[in-house]
C-alpha cells in the first residue's frame, strides 16, 4: 500500500492515527510540505520501503527512528534541514539503498563521511556536473570531389 499526504491542511497527526489499522501493510509513505509533524509516528509503519520527507520540518535530531526501520530502502530528505551532524545517524541504517539530500544543510564533508561508512549507499545531492559537448565537429567529406 502507498500513502500520500501531500499539502494536507488538516491535522497531520491525526491523519496518521486514522492509518493505525493498515500502518504495517504500507510500503510506501509520502509525506510532503508539512511543517509540523510528529515523526516519531513513522515508526509504526515497519515495513516503509520508500520515505519521502521532502519539505518537512525534519531536523537532525529525527533522524534516529529510522533506524528502527528495517525495511527502509529509499529516504528522500529534500528541502529540509538535515545537517552533517544528523547525517551520520543514517550510517545505521543498514537496508538503506538511496539516499536523496538535495537543497539541505548537509555538506560535501558530510556525504563523503556517510559514504566511507556506507560505501554501496547510493547518494543524490543533486550536484550534478555536465560535460560541456564537443564543438569540434568533424569536418564533412564532399564526395563529389
Amino acid at each position: 500500500i502507498s500513502l500520500n499526504f501531500i499539502n494536507v491542511k488538516s491535522d497531520f497527526n491525526s491523519l496518521l492515527a486514522q492509518s493505525k489499522p493498515i500502518k504495517t501493510h504500507v510500503t510506501e509513505l509520502k509525506l510532503t510540505d508539512f511543517y509540523q509533524i510528529d515523526f516519531s509516528a513513522i515508526r509504526d509503519f515497519s515495513n516503509v520501503k520508500i520515505l519521502n520527507l521532502g519539505h518537512t520540518n525534519l531536523k537532525d535530531d529525527d533522524l534516529e527512528i529510522f533506524k528502527d526501520l528495517d525495511q527502509l530502502e529509499q529516504l528522500n530528505l529534500y528541502g529540509t534541514k538535515v545537517t552533517d551532524v544528523g547525517l551520520l545517524k543514517l550510517a545505521e541504517c543498514q537496508t538503506l539503498k538511496v539516499l536523496y539530500l538535495w537543497d539541505t544543510k548537509v555538506s560535501e564533508v558530510g556525504i563523503n563521511a556517510l559514504k566511507k561508512k556506507r560505501p554501496k549507499l547510493k547518494i543524490e545531492s543533486g550536484q550534478f556536473t555536465f560535460k560541456l559537448a564537443d564543438t569540434n565537429l568533424p569536418k564533412r567529406i564532399d564526395s563529389n570531389k
